[in-house]
């Protein structure tokens, strides 16, 4: 509130951009209630609370690619046997992460792998972005690298349970098509050009893409993924009924 009384702005305090921890909750909360027991301004923190839109479709592509994702101790040595086999249950995109965690686990294992792929290294899936899993399988997808790959794993006896067949190479070409308007929308609104009244066109797009993909898939497994991914976007999309800048920002706007 210091700056608040500093430049006297009580009643003109407006939106706050923020990520979804719930801990951004009660930071607006609180200054709602600060606003009113000191300045008498009632401030509606729901009708403030914004959310990046990078921090939305992160959760909705992550509730499609993993749902849970696997635990790990927080003095992390490596993947566990428990741990690469609950991965090796979720099919090719566990597949795939256990084979690049493995190869690119050493230095020794990294050179070998750089010998078969004319030196294209892996890139690696991370907690914080699902665009690593995007990056990631872009990479595996190319020829170089998915010839290394499976020479690699019919050399390696501990790869043997995750060696890819052609059905797994199918279901990761789907899945990095799928994630396709994920990423541009992720890159568009990174943009300098980027507004607020983009939010819910883009968002209607990426719910009526989901639809599509799902009634068109023959893999009924990604068409369950897929379900998972509507509603925990359509989650958000209701969430936006809050603000009413959202609405008014794409009412408004009239290249629209």
């Amino acid at each position: 509130m210091e700056f608040v009384r500093e430049y006297g702005v009580a009643s003109k305090v407006g939106y706050f951009m923020m990520d979804n921890a719930y801990n951004m909750n009660t930071m607006i909360d609180k200054v709602s209630d600060d606003l009113e027991r000191e300045f008498h301004v009632f401030y509606d923190p729901l009708q403030h609370r914004l959310r990046c839109f990078g921090h939305i479709i992160n959760p909705a592509v992550m509730e499609f690619l993993l749902g849970k994702r696997p635990r790990t101790i927080e003095s992390y040595h490596g993947p566990s046997e428990d741990e690469i086999e609950q991965w090796r249950t979720r099919g090719a995109i566990g597949k795939v992460h256990n084979i690049v965690v493995f190869i690119t686990w050493t230095p020794q294992r990294l050179q070998k792998f750089t010998g078969l792929s004319d030196g294209l290294r892996l890139r690696r899936d991370n907690d914080t972005r699902w665009n690593s899993w995007y990056n990631m399988f872009e990479w595996v997808l190319r020829l170089k690298i998915r010839q290394a790959i499976t020479v690699f794993c019919s050399e390696e006896p501990a790869l043997q349970e995750d060696a890819l067949h052609p059905c797994d190479w199918i279901v990761l070409a789907e899945i990095h098509k799928f994630l396709e308007p994920f990423h541009d929308a992720t890159i568009a609104n990174e943009s300098w050009k980027n507004s607020i009244s983009d939010v819910l066109p883009t968002m209607d797009y990426l719910l009526h893409h989901i639809e599509a993909a799902r009634n068109t898939t023959d893999i009924p497994h990604l068409a369950t993924m897929m379900e998972t991914a509507w509603a925990k976007l359509a989650d958000y999309y209701e969430l936006t009924e809050d603000p009413p800048v959202y609405s008014a920002a794409t009412v408004l706007n009239p290249s629209l």
